[in-house]
């Protein structure tokens, strides 16, 4: 969500081989106008990519990286 953790959730799946689709990995400070929580609120474009694109797994994180939001492959919220 525009934050510090960006490109580092990226690298690592993708060093253990898992194909990726990113979303908003440049920085601003703005964080897209609302807060940068990755709760289910916030996670309504995520989601679509996910039931789209066919994804197992959507996640998301926080502005600084210490929590993360998780989708099903059904677009459902993991709490």
């Amino acid at each position: 969500m525009w934050g510090t953790g960006r490109g580092y959730l990226d690298d690592i799946l993708r060093s253990h081989g898992i194909e990726v689709e990113t979303l908003h990995d440049w920085r601003d400070v703005l964080f897209g106008g609302r807060a940068p929580e990755p709760e289910m609120s916030h996670l309504g474009e995520l989601r679509d990519v996910v039931l789209k694109k066919g994804c197992v797994l959507g996640l998301a994180t926080d502005g600084d990286a210490d929590r993360f939001g998780s989708l099903t492959e059904m677009g459902l919220h993991n709490a």
